[in-house]
């Protein structure tokens, strides 16, 4: 999450970053707000806007689910044949490379 990474991020800026609308992301930050996963602050020089940034609850909830992807992942991957594992570890470097386009 992008909140994670940068900081205390505007929605505009936010927004920005996952090809929506701000009026999109407005809403989904109101619902992580209400659900205490955000916090808000005005923003230092734009009396404008605001700026949004994750609380403690929302970086656990975020670790939680990343390491619920990766379970399932690895459980999934577990299911594969040897075969089927071997050409999926020589997919990756192409799996990457459509991730970065």
């Amino acid at each position: 999450m992008r909140l994670e990474q940068s900081g205390w991020t505007s929605n505009a800026d936010l927004a920005r970053g996952e090809s929506m609308k701000p009026q999109s992301m407005a809403t989904i930050l109101a619902e992580l707000e209400k659900a205490g996963l955000v916090k808000r602050r005005p923003h230092p020089t734009d009396g404008r806007q605001v700026q949004f940034s994750l609380t403690k609850a929302g970086v656990e909830a975020r670790r939680q689910r990343t390491s619920a992807k990766r379970e399932w992942l690895i459980a999934a991957v577990m299911k594969l044949s040897p075969a089927e594992q071997r050409r999926l570890i020589e997919a990756i470097p192409l799996i990457r490379r459509l991730g970065d386009s």
